[in-house]
């Protein structure tokens, strides 16, 4: 393949991805060649007769021989975007989109929820890609919060240290605590979770490039999906603020939303309101309360 064009390494190598079965294949093609060789989706429409050297094309063959295999896009370019940054991936759930909508929301109601400076936790942080944009989005409206974010997987903690060094400064306010969901004994304002909540005899039934790849920690939510709701309803009184209220913002499956409302209405907790929102296809998507 070495001489030619990028165009024609473009069309045979997405036919190879449509023939894997990968949606999109064109546009994926032309995304790993990006991330293979840096030439951008612009030069690759506008420049299509370019050539690439030995290197680039070795490198984006592997790229594309992955893909085929089903390897997901973020796990071979090590990356994905997030609220318009590149998070690392490596060892952590795959961010998605829909998930953006925590952060939306967080930051349309700041001033009502927020007094101060905000205290805020995040629950199975993975990448801490939803905590991290959270400070930075929160001090570019001058609004600086003290963020801790926990996870009971180390290797995803050292993949979230390397976001927070990408992103934050050295002595930014973000606290990473290995913990199996709560850390010690805080108070805090907001508690942001995107827990596992796939049923556990659905995790294989789940498409190749999720079940063969990503974290099966961070995908099973037990018998019924819905473990770690019970858990952080059961653990999270000692971390309300005894100040004001406090926040909580769960993101949850599909068809989940009335079994964690029920699971929360049956706690001793004063809730004070329910915020439900759905995402892009308008499946119920996030949960939330605000507590006395």
């Amino acid at each position: 393949m070495i001489g030619k064009p990028t165009d024609f390494l473009i069309r045979c190598s997405a036919a190879q991805l449509t023939k894997a079965g990968i949606e999109n294949a064109l546009y994926e093609t032309r995304l790993l060649l990006e991330a293979a060789t840096g030439i951008s989706l612009k030069e690759q429409l506008t420049q299509p007769d370019q050539n690439l050297n030995a290197k680039q094309v070795q490198v984006f063959a592997e790229y594309v021989e992955l893909r085929r295999n089903r390897t997901p896009f973020a796990y071979i370019t090590g990356q994905t975007e997030f609220y318009g940054r590149k998070f690392q991936v490596e060892n952590c759930l795959i961010p998605r989109p829909e998930t953006e909508l925590l952060v939306d929301l967080v930051l349309a109601k700041q001033k009502e929820w927020f007094s101060g400076k905000p205290r805020i936790l995040e629950l199975c942080t993975g990448t801490g890609c939803v905590g991290i944009t959270l400070y930075l989005e929160l001090k570019t409206e001058c609004a600086e919060a003290d963020v801790i974010l926990t996870d009971i997987s180390e290797q995803a903690l050292a993949t979230c240290r390397a976001n927070i060094m990408q992103y934050c400064e050295p002595d930014c306010q973000i606290e990473v605590v290995a913990a199996d969901l709560f850390p010690e004994l805080q108070r805090f304002d907001l508690i942001i979770a995107n827990p596992p909540y796939i049923k556990s005899e659905d995790i294989e039934k789940l498409e190749a490039d999720v079940f063969e790849y990503e974290p099966h920690l961070a995908l099973d939510g037990g018998e019924d999906g819905l473990d770690f709701y019970r858990r952080i309803a059961e653990e999270l009184k000692p971390f309300l603020s005894d100040t004001g209220n406090t926040v909580l913002l769960l993101e949850h499956g599909s068809g989940q939303r009335n079994a964690i409302k029920q699971i929360f209405a049956e706690t001793n907790l004063d809730i004070e309101k329910i915020i439900e929102l759905d995402d892009f296809q308008k499946h119920d998507r996030i949960l939330g309360f605000v507590i006395k």
